[in-house]
């Protein structure tokens, strides 16, 4: 690969670039569907805690890795774990920042529950251990994490009443994320035994791992259909859309089986998110 494309990727995934702006557009997804104002600050705020969060994961979790087996993602984080730290260290003023001058006191409240989960998750807090070492809760934090970020939360600073339509899309979205954070578990079953952390996929093995992320999947596709069929567009319309922007996430999930590279992990998997949303949100305009 051609180093300065290298560097170029290596940036935008390992700095959490990537990751952080999916989470923004999957924020901004909410306030088109259920026809909130947009709060570009707290959207901002999704962008920068998200930063910080994965930046403390990976500066954290490369220390826990055994030598042996820093290889391949792992090097990379290796290399650039002080660049992490520098970009932990600023999200989080950013973070502190926006909250300061865009919310209340009292919002603080609200922001309490993901960051109880998100926070204790990456950090040790539990002796030597994270939440995400407890067994099989690491993938049912991390969406409902999401979710309630990227649902929940906007829902709240509104103060719009929490409806049917707002359960519909907060379970959408983690049943979402869920599926598509099945195939890290197989990918990483290998490190989870090492770390004696059971997960589903580990459990359960890739095959029928696997059939539960395409199941979940599934199960979103129809609530999403729920969501969208409230307004007044034709049935048909919010059929093809939803199929349109859930095909890619299906494909990306089917061809993670025969995958090893972070690239495409960390790289197209996670871009699923982005690839959704956006997608959505060029339908809805």
């Amino acid at each position: 690969m051609n180093h300065i494309l290298k560097a170029g990727l290596d940036f935008i995934i390992y700095s959490s670039l990537l990751i952080s702006t999916a989470a923004a557009v999957l924020t901004l997804e909410i306030f088109y569907t259920s026809g909130i104002p947009i709060n570009w600050p707290y959207i901002a705020f999704v962008f920068s805690s998200t930063f910080l969060i994965y930046a403390l994961h990976r500066v954290i979790g490369i220390t826990r890795i055994h030598t042996v087996n820093i290889e391949g993602r792992f090097e990379t984080i290796l290399k650039y774990r002080h660049h992490l730290k520098i970009y932990a260290l600023l999200s989080s003023v950013v973070c502190v920042y926006i909250f300061l001058k865009y919310f209340e006191y009292t919002d603080i409240i609200y922001f309490l529950p993901a960051g109880m989960i998100a926070l204790p998750y990456v950090l040790p807090v539990f002796g030597n251990s994270r939440l995400r070492d407890f067994h099989f809760i690491k993938i049912f934090l991390i969406a409902l994490t999401w979710a309630y970020v990227c649902v929940g939360l906007p829902q709240m600073l509104n103060d719009t009443k929490f409806g049917d339509l707002n359960w519909i899309a907060f379970f959408e979205k983690a049943l979402f994320i869920f599926a598509i954070t099945i195939p890290f578990d197989i990918r990483d079953a290998k490190i989870d035994r090492i770390e004696n952390v059971k997960t589903i996929a580990g459990t359960l093995g890739p095959k029928k791992a696997y059939l539960i992320s395409y199941s979940t999947c599934m199960i979103a596709i129809i609530l999403l259909f729920c969501t969208l069929q409230s307004s007044s567009q034709a049935f048909f319309h919010h059929i093809l859309i939803c199929l349109v922007v859930y095909i890619p996430v299906l494909g990306l999930i089917r061809l993670s089986d025969k995958k090893s590279s972070d690239y495409y992990y960390s790289g197209l998997l996670d871009a699923s998110i982005l690839i959704r949303s956006g997608l959505l949100l060029i339908f809805l305009q």
